[in-house]
């Protein structure tokens, strides 16, 4: 990150509740839809992920159409940092099992896999960590087939065993890899493909 990026960041965090309740995240999605500007969308895709920390925020983008505006972010995007930060955002917005189906179905799973192009470690680590929270969601019994059969035909699986394989940084690897060996769902499939780790 930039340090004007950190600067800007640093003010947001102190101030988070002050924002959230002034409309900030309307505010910070409508500069992801009408901003061309890089840096403006790199730091508003920051703030909407320090946001998406908190479950309470995490309904309110949602609610306000986040995550189509962030995957059409990742699309426009070539900064590797402003692809990091949407990564991020839409990292933790599958650690929330409850929006699970919205975030399949408005595209934030393609997303985050589209942005596996970029090849940036820090991206491939945030993306990486988004299918793991996916994943992780699957351990409860509500959502245990939807999630995995998500990664599944979402093509996950595939960019998973990538990453397990051939990413250079080996936190990144171990977490695909456990990912991966965690679910019975995704072993029977990589069974199934003949897909060895």
């Amino acid at each position: 990150m930039y340090n004007s990026d950190i600067t800007v960041m640093n003010i947001f965090e102190a101030n988070q509740e002050k924002i959230v309740e002034a409309g900030g995240v309307t505010s910070l999605l409508t500069l992801l839809r009408t901003s061309d500007d890089e840096t403006i969308r790199r730091v508003a895709a920051g703030a909407i992920a320090n946001l998406a920390m908190s479950e309470t925020n995490q309904d309110l983008i949602m609610a306000q159409g986040g995550v189509t505006l962030l995957s059409m972010t990742a699309s426009d995007a070539e900064d590797p940092q402003t692809l990091r930060m949407v990564a991020g955002a839409i990292a933790n917005l599958c650690g929330n099992d409850k929006l699970q189906k919205r975030l399949s179905g408005e595209g934030g799973i393609k997303a985050l896999l589209g942005m596996v192009r970029c090849g940036h470690l820090d991206v491939l680590s945030q993306v990486a960590r988004g299918i793991a929270n996916f994943a992780k969601c699957e351990s409860k019994a509500a959502t245990q087939e939807v999630n995995a059969k998500n990664i599944i035909s979402e093509g996950a699986l595939w960019e998973l065993v990538r990453i397990a394989r051939d990413c250079s940084r080996e936190d990144i690897r171990m977490l695909a890899y456990r990912t991966l060996t965690s679910s019975p769902t995704l072993e029977a499939e990589m069974n199934r493909l003949g897909i060895k780790l």
